[in-house]
């Protein structure tokens, strides 16, 4: 790899990470506010209730929808890069019909998860009281989840588009209108939970509106910047409602990929909830912090999988092998630089999840304990980011999905659990049943001689149904998608879905 093609590189995948990464800073600064306005009301129950539902929320519907979309990430940036803008369009229409059917399969269990929510933190006693203490923070999570349940479908839409954008290297819009969305999120939270008293209601209809807000302005900067015309052709449903099958087989391992991660996170969420709302607030406001310095990797996994899917596109091997070293040395860089700033504020951050006097010693305590594990795993949680973006970009979920699956569920979770039981470790062990096992994926997507691309997916192409050339994966066939035509129109000009 020459110094120039790697500085080439290193700028294009900075110019799409920094705005990625401000967007993805909004979108979960949005739970953040929902945090701390609701950690303030004094009452551990609410906050760690809140967030029980939000965690139920995300093992139920997000991260499915984010798993199976996938699909239209990597096929998206594949067709971008083989200079076929049509089917970005296509894919599209595609990933917002598959993500809004999720969406309303699992509606129904949102709107009644009582039954659920008992089953998670440990059941009710013989008597028919609540184990352990818990009704009210079920009580809470009920009450949250049936007024934060349509989040979905605005979700459901933003994710679509913000692929759709990532594919063509478009990420500033996505920043302004997740800065959008922060901004009402901040200012309905004072209104509604300050203001009015309001509490889990006020915060659930506050994330509601929020996400409606980002997903109104990310569709008009869109249509206003014309940022459309190039990819779309008018609205095509019989045409992205078929040929499923190439979708499903990236959707599908993709959906097992991001599950078997998200699900031990927020199976940790659950585990700590059996030992009360103090344990419980404690490791809600742990994981908050976790999400907000895994998110720096993450923008950079998510600029990695547009790179990497986009010279497999346009059938240059050398371009993704070179585009994948540039993530991960970016991607270790900014996880030092993560973990750096949030040690170095390790005296005040907790202070900003707590509020009530009674609780508040033993919340800060337990926060003290999980940071030095919180630390030395945050590197491990940075190679597996970027890892996990560069195998989506190469159409390989089905490796990143063997990955998270053994390192999570087979080791992971339940050396966590086994720590949990500890009492006196009831938030580290939640902290230590996740993170190390991400290096875990690091051995696997990892493997092959110095010689070798660093995965076997690299130079993989299923856009084209082929390997590209050059590759150790030549042998390998992939049904074609939608083949366009030979020409393609003008980038001013209408798009036509035709074959």
């Amino acid at each position: 790899m020459g110094t120039a093609d790697v500085r080439s590189e290193a700028a294009a995948l900075f110019a799409l990470t920094w705005p990625t990464y401000i967007a993805l800073l909004c979108e979960v600064g949005m739970s953040t506010v929902a945090a701390v306005f609701l950690g303030r009301t004094g009452s551990p129950a609410t906050l760690g209730g809140a967030y029980l539902g939000i965690s139920l929320a995300n093992v139920l519907a997000s991260a499915p929808i984010m798993g199976v979309a996938t699909a239209q990430g990597t096929l998206s940036a594949q067709a971008n890069g083989a200079g076929r803008p049509h089917l970005v369009g296509l894919y599209l229409q595609r990933g917002l019909a598959v993500n809004l059917g999720i969406s309303l399969l699992v509606l129904p269990l949102l709107w009644w998860p009582t039954p659920l929510l008992w089953f998670l933190v440990g059941g009710r006693a013989a008597d028919g009281t609540a184990a352990g203490g818990q009704g009210h923070v079920v009580a809470v999570a009920t009450s949250f989840l049936r007024a934060y349940s349509p989040v979905l479908l605005p979700l459901s839409a933003y994710d679509a588009l913000r692929r759709y954008l990532l594919a063509q290297d478009i990420a500033t819009p996505l920043l302004w209108s997740s800065a959008a969305g922060l901004v009402a999120n901040l200012g309905l939270h004072a209104l509604l939970v300050s203001g009015a008293g309001l509490g889990i209601l006020g915060s659930a209809v506050a994330l509601v509106v929020a996400q409606v807000v980002n997903v109104a302005v990310l569709v008009t900067i869109i249509l206003s910047g014309r940022l459309h015309t190039r990819t779309w052709g008018g609205w095509a449903p019989a045409r992205a409602a078929s040929n499923l099958r190439p979708y499903l087989a990236l959707g599908l391992p993709g959906l097992v990929q991001v599950c078997a991660e998200w699900w031990a996170m927020e199976g940790t969420l659950f585990l700590v909830a059996r030992y009360g709302a103090v344990p419980l607030a404690a490791h809600a406001a742990l994981m908050n912090v976790s999400f907000l310095a895994y998110l720096a990797p993450l923008a950079v996994g998510t600029a990695a999988s547009t790179r990497v899917g986009a010279a497999l596109g346009r059938g240059a091997a050398a371009a993704a092998r070179r585009a994948a070293w540039v993530a991960v040395a970016a991607g270790a860089s900014t996880g030092v630089a993560t973990c750096s700033v949030i040690w170095g504020a390790r005296a005040w951050w907790p202070r900003l999840y707590v509020g009530g006097e009674a609780e508040e010693g033993t919340i800060l305590a337990a926060l003290a304990v999980v940071l030095p594990v919180f630390a030395v795993f945050g590197l491990s949680d940075t190679l597996q980011a970027v890892l996990g973006g560069v195998l989506r970009g190469s159409g390989r979920q089905s490796l990143g999905a063997y990955g998270n699956a053994a390192a999570f569920w087979v080791v992971g979770l339940p050396a966590g659990g086994a720590q949990v039981r500890r009492a006196e470790a009831f938030v580290r062990g939640g902290e230590a049943g996740a993170s190390p096992t991400s290096s875990l994926l690091g051995a696997v997507a990892g493997c092959g001689s110095p010689e070798e691309p660093p995965t076997p997916a690299l130079s993989y192409s299923p856009l084209l149904g082929v390997a590209v050339p050059g590759s150790r994966n030549e042998g390998a066939v992939w049904a074609p998608e939608e083949m366009p035509p030979l020409t393609m129109p003008a980038q001013s000009a209408p798009v036509s879905y035709g074959t």
